[in-house]
């Protein structure tokens, strides 16, 4: 069995973000500080020779750690704590369907600050994805599916009357030649 395992751990801080200016409330200026600390984890495996899989998460626990405002210590807006993916491929190696590639995964992406007072929280969400490929010579045919079941979700918000709807259903083929 083939894996590859992957983690980084991190510490960041962004500077200068912009926080409202005190003087002037309808102004802002750059004087605020986000910190992110976290990890990743990500494993690729070759079950067998056609099947393979993916799996990752990540952990973000992300603060506004200077600001003007009364959000200090917040969770900055548009900002999930957990991420989570698995995907999976299966190439068939022999007779007619040779070079045939079929996959599936699931997308988990946490809830997230809907304002920066936190005071509401744009829902979890859970989106499954496809794919296929043919590959015949020099060609290759594919076709992608995100959001497959065409799942309603609310992507993130930036305040209680600022929320986006998650994308549709979207299929994308692409053809390709390889010299």
């Amino acid at each position: 069995m083939n894996l590859r395992i992957t983690a980084a751990i991190y510490d960041l801080r962004r500077k200068n973000v912009t926080t409202r200016d005190p003087a002037h409330p309808f102004f802002s200026i750059q004087t605020g500080e986000v910190t992110a600390r976290g990890f990743e984890f990500e494993a690729v495996t070759s079950l067998t020779s056609g099947l393979s899989l993916t799996g990752a998460y990540a952990y973000n626990d992300a603060r506004v750690t200077e600001s003007n405002d009364a959000n200090l210590g917040m969770r900055p807006i548009r900002t999930p704590q957990h991420l989570a993916s698995v995907w999976a491929n299966y190439t068939i190696h022999d007779g007619a369907l040779n070079g045939l590639t079929l996959g599936g995964g699931v997308r988990y992406v946490g809830a997230s600050a809907g304002d920066f007072m936190n005071t509401f929280y744009a829902p979890a969400y859970t989106v499954v994805d496809a794919m296929a490929r043919y590959d015949i010579d020099s060609w290759r045919f594919s076709l992608n599916v995100t959001n497959l079941f065409d799942t309603q979700y609310v992507a993130g918000c930036g305040y209680i009357g600022q929320c986006n709807v998650g994308r549709v259903r979207t299929v994308l083929g692409r053809v390709s030649y390889r010299w």
